[in-house]
């Protein structure tokens, strides 16, 4: 009965509460934002058929449909928050908008390759608008579907033009959803409709076998994803002006080629401590010193209890200099899990998760080369700066506060206010003296060194001035990485797990909140702590909206990033 009434009638459209067409009225920008969320997610939920257009279509549809409403907002009557709100969801659904024409090229190409996709497509499409199934009919499609990927495959073993490895690859992982579509569009009929199991069952079996055993060709024999250590590192580098795109998106108003140049100054700064800290270790030259530091690591089993010790210090060292709020039940909602062998593959250092920390170190399973690697890249003098980063005053403590502060800004998610919080700290550790001795001092600088070093191989790569055995030689013999831990690292920047941006904005990031505390700290007068809750309380947004949330920076409706924030 109620889905009747929804077909008769239907459901009024949210917007509506909030603004009529053609009013140019006063708007509450949270309850905005929250109606926002919530229609996208339900429109998520519900449009989820992968690579179908009709989907996406519907997607733009509901963007533009939100951004006409956006434009009948009277912006200079909104409050300061409300105008920093505005212009983030207007820069991300501009941002929406433009991933939508990406993934429509991207079904183009995979149609275009795989001429079955539209037949499986149509099955599904057709249930879910509930259109009566005609089993005789279906299972003639799935055995036209059977045919042509047979055919397809039999084509791609015999030309002597091969596929490209990294569109292979995803077109595996795409059929592999498209393969759980048709097996809901079965299950739904399954033992339920009449005639349907008589005429398609056997049918189906057949075809979703062949689609299982294609998909897997694609990603075992063409893309060589065969799950083991020697598999080939493959990702999809975006060019420049997706590059620049995503840069805008992140509000950062720099060209990738001048993100290099910081890259590269920051790098060689790191350089030249280190000479500094070698010397004062009595080593030549920083590589022989950070060999010695590498093999400065605790016995097995004592990985845990190391990073907890490391814990309560930097509470310590945060209470004593009184730098920022930390609430009771964060202090108190800490904790470690221990990171197996197989995910050490891609985390080989920590990250954090809930209310956890990951900590990485030797297994009993790895062989004795791979143990060591773990042992010497987690020493006790890189686990120093990890530490804090993860837990406090790093990602748990962000994690408490975002649950709790701005919670409508969830969705402005970006790692250059996420992983550039955590990277800041680091800066200001070392500013502070958390490095007790030169071993310390080392370990904080390798990892300062290791964030340039993420921003020159992934842009360049995205370039296309760099492969990723180049990435992984940059990350051995220019920063000091074990080859292990350094492949774990090029495998997660490029395998389409993270944004294409995410290695940038740890210590992009950092420096545009370094540059913040220069101008409203040391400069401005504000205490330490209050400027650390006042940039924790604003949530995850683009810091060049944390500064306009600080500082005085004048808003308009068509704001673009323009801060320079390097110096």
């Amino acid at each position: 009965m109620i889905i009747f009434l929804v077909l008769l009638f239907g459901f009024s459209n949210p917007i509506d509460s909030f603004l009529s067409k053609g009013e140019n009225t006063d708007v509450e920008m949270v309850s905005f934002l929250e109606a926002y969320e919530t229609d996208k997610n339900d429109l998520i939920r519900f449009h989820n058929l992968v690579l179908s257009d009709f989907y996406l279509e519907r997607f733009a549809e509901f963007q533009e449909r939100w951004q006409s409403q956006m434009d009948l907002i009277d912006f200079d009557s909104l409050e300061k928050s409300e105008k920093i709100d505005f212009i983030l969801l207007k820069n991300y659904i501009t941002h929406e908008l433009e991933g939508i024409n990406f993934k429509k090229e991207e079904n183009r190409k995979i149609k275009e390759n795989f001429p079955f996709v539209k037949e499986i497509l149509f099955l599904e499409e057709e249930r879910r608008a509930l259109r009566q199934v005609d089993p005789k009919k279906a299972a003639e499609i799935l055995m036209n579907v059977e045919e042509s990927i047979h055919a397809k495959k039999e084509e791609l073993v015999n030309s002597k033009e091969k596929l490209d490895p990294v569109f292979a690859n995803n077109s595996s992982k795409k059929l592999n959803q498209l393969k759980a579509s048709l097996s809901n569009w079965f299950n739904y009929y399954h033992g339920f409709e009449p005639e349907f199991d008589w005429w398609v069952e056997e049918q189906y079996k057949k075809t979703n076998q062949a689609l299982t055993d294609f998909s897997s060709y694609l990603k075992r024999e063409i893309a060589k994803q065969r799950g083991g250590d020697d598999d080939p590192i493959i990702g999809t580098p975006i060019g420049r002006d997706k590059l620049l795109s995503e840069l805008s998106y992140e509000m950062i108003a720099y060209s990738p080629e001048e993100i290099l140049e910081i890259a590269n100054n920051e790098f060689r700064w790191c350089e030249e401590e280190m000479e500094k800290a070698a010397h004062d270790l009595g080593f030549e030259n920083r590589h022989d010193a950070l060999e010695y530091v590498k093999n400065r690591y605790v016995e097995p089993g004592g990985q845990d209890d190391l990073a907890a010790d490391q814990m309560r210090e930097s509470l310590k060292f945060l209470k004593d200099r009184d730098l920022v709020t930390i609430p009771k039940l964060a202090e108190e909602f800490w904790r470690f899990e221990m990171i197996n062998a197989n995910s050490q593959k891609y985390f080989p250092f920590a990250y954090y998760s809930g209310q956890s920390m990951g900590v990485a170190f030797s297994t009993s399973e790895m062989d004795h080369n791979t143990k060591l690697q773990s042992m010497r890249g987690n020493n006790m003098h890189f686990s120093r700066n990890v530490t804090p980063h993860e837990l406090i005053p790093g990602h748990h403590l962000q994690s408490f506060i975002a649950a709790r502060e701005n919670t409508h800004r969830r969705m402005f998610y970006t790692p250059f206010y996420v992983e550039g919080w955590a990277l800041y700290w680091e800066f200001r550790y070392f500013d502070l003296g958390w490095a007790k001795t030169p071993e310390d001092k080392m370990g904080m600088l390798f990892w300062r060194m290791h964030r340039a070093a993420r921003i020159i191989v992934t842009i360049k790569y995205h370039l296309e001035q760099m492969n990723p055995e180049e990435m992984i030689d940059f990350l051995v013999d220019q920063v000091g990485h074990e080859k292990n831990n350094a492949t774990s690292e090029v495998r997660r920047y490029i395998d389409g797990s993270y944004g294409p941006l995410y290695q940038c904005g740890y210590m992009l990031g950092g420096i545009q909140i370094r540059g913040l505390h220069k101008s409203l700290v040391t400069e401005g007068g504000m205490s330490e702590r209050d400027f650390h809750d006042q940039v924790l309380s604003v949530n995850s947004i683009p810091i060049e909206m944390v500064r306009a949330s600080l500082s005085e920076v004048d808003l308009d409706r068509s704001y673009e990033p323009r801060w320079r924030f390097y110096d």
